[in-house]
């Protein structure tokens, strides 16, 4: 097998990656061939084993490096969720009654805008019934 046929197989075996661990990865292989020249190419394919071996073992330390990278954030995300929760609970004697005052002030609001629907149609009422009076009245008079 030659360094092209290596190559050729190897980029078989390794399309699937993403662009750039797809790159890094045939990068590294293409220096080594050529840091090893020409004339050593059967010792670094012997060295190397054979191109599936090869790609599985890249796919396997890249699998390693994202799980590590997961587990990284995930206790960075916990971390987060922590200081959140000692920041919420500190924040509690403030919070509270600011929220109970909130809440006072809303209901006030609503009773207030209930009692201006309230006065208008008693007022509506009002007028509607003394209409009647004063019209009764003037056909009385009649």
């Amino acid at each position: 097998m030659t360094r092209t046929e290596y190559l050729a197989k190897l980029h078989k075996y390794l399309k699937k990656l993403p662009k750039q661990d797809y790159d890094e990865a045939m990068d590294y292989f293409t220096e080594y061939f050529d840091e090893a020249g020409p004339e050593n190419e059967a010792q670094v394919i012997a060295d190397l084993g054979n191109p599936k071996e090869a790609a599985h073992e890249i796919l396997s330390n890249l699998l390693g490096k994202r799980m590590g990278e997961a587990d990284r954030n995930a206790s960075k995300n916990t971390q987060n969720i922590l200081w959140i929760a000692l920041l919420a609970i500190l924040a509690l004697p403030v919070a509270l009654p600011l929220l109970i005052v909130i809440l006072v002030l809303l209901l006030t609001l609503v009773i207030v805008i209930f009692v201006l629907l309230l006065t208008l149609a008693t007022l509506s009422l009002a007028s509607l019934v003394t209409g009647f009076a004063l019209l009764w009245e003037s056909l009385t008079q009649l």
